[in-house]
């Protein structure tokens, strides 16, 4: 898999352009930069098991894994293996001197439980191992279930978990105060500048709005609207449950995958590309779009994540991006 394989649609940069992408690059090259604070935990040419990676189509995970081979090739960061929720072995084996990283995201908590229980389980199993948790956003709703995790992490010797935004630190330190953290930006920020579309901007007003258990209670006056899943075939639908059926192999199963992921990121960056503003309360439809340097309209999700991302991170763009 190329990551360069990743398309934007940016023609010769002119003048004005120049300033345009000058704009964009102060705040995203820097962001970027932050992403370095990792490697104080995993360094350059470590040796990684890499789990969690998504095999279904919220296409900001995807974004996420991207980024995230990204920065292992960049880093020389050795991945012996990869693994998925589906294909973690029963019995597994982690030779000495290997740190389990598992994918970041915005499902630490209790709001998509599946993640947050493989983790718990991946603490339980490998107590000597280092378990490293990358940029993650974090909402408990229930004080019993944050208990539950928080006793969990606590019984495991050596994790680190990287936090998102100011909001998900404040989350932490209520219901993990004993566990060792840093704030980081999101993963999808390796992938600057290369989506960078210039001034070549489309005319429509693109609405990228929520469908599922995070959807924002906000609305927005605009015609055209639509989420992730529209941009998904039925013929995709069948390869993701072919991948979670391929339980061995797990190296051939995560690059046709990682392959996979590329042409459907692709299809969005040519769905935002005829966009000259986006409009959307995902957090990577806003991330896409800072990417491409295509104004945008940030609004809330259904927790602290949107707003709290903006004012960690993104804010400095406000001249292009507003937070409503």
């Amino acid at each position: 898999m190329r990551i360069s394989q990743l398309q934007s649609r940016g023609g010769i940069i002119d003048m004005a352009d120049e300033t345009s992408f000058n704009f964009w690059d102060k705040t995203m090259s820097q962001l970027k930069g932050e992403l370095n604070i990792i490697l104080d935990i995993i360094p350059q040419g470590s040796k990684v098991i890499y789990v969690d990676y998504p095999v279904y189509y919220n296409i900001g995970d995807l974004l996420i894994m991207l980024g995230t081979a990204k920065f292992f090739q960049e880093n020389n960061i050795s991945l012996l293996n990869k693994f998925n929720v589906h294909n973690f072995p029963s019995n597994y084996n982690i030779p000495e001197n290997v740190i389990i990283v598992c994918q970041g995201g915005g499902n630490f908590g209790d709001i998509w439980e599946t993640h947050q229980n493989f983790r718990n389980k991946l603490m339980d199993q490998f107590s000597n191992t280092p378990i490293v948790i990358l940029p993650q956003s974090i909402y408990f709703g229930k004080e019993s279930n944050a208990k539950l995790v928080r006793n969990i992490f606590e019984g495991h010797r050596n994790n680190f978990v990287f936090v998102r935004e100011r909001d998900s630190e404040a989350q932490l330190l209520k219901w993990l105060p004993n566990t060792q953290y840093s704030v980081c930006p999101d993963m999808a920020h390796m992938l600057w500048p290369g989506l960078y579309k210039g001034n070549n901007l489309g005319r429509n007003r693109l609405g990228l709005l929520r469908s599922d258990k995070e959807k924002s209670v906000s609305t927005t006056n605009i015609s055209s609207m639509m989420d992730w899943e529209e941009i998904i075939s039925q013929e995709d639908n069948e390869f993701a449950l072919s991948i979670i059926s391929k339980i061995g192999n797990e190296e051939n199963v995560y690059q046709q995958w990682l392959e996979h992921a590329v042409k459907i990121v692709n299809r969005a960056i040519n769905t935002f590309s005829d966009s000259s503003e986006i409009v959307t309360d995902r957090l990577h439809g806003h991330l896409l779009s800072c990417l491409m340097g295509i104004p945008n309209v940030f609004l809330p999700n259904a927790y602290h994540k949107n707003k709290s991302y903006y004012d960690t991170w993104t804010k400095p763009l406000a001249n292009t991006v507003k937070f409503v």
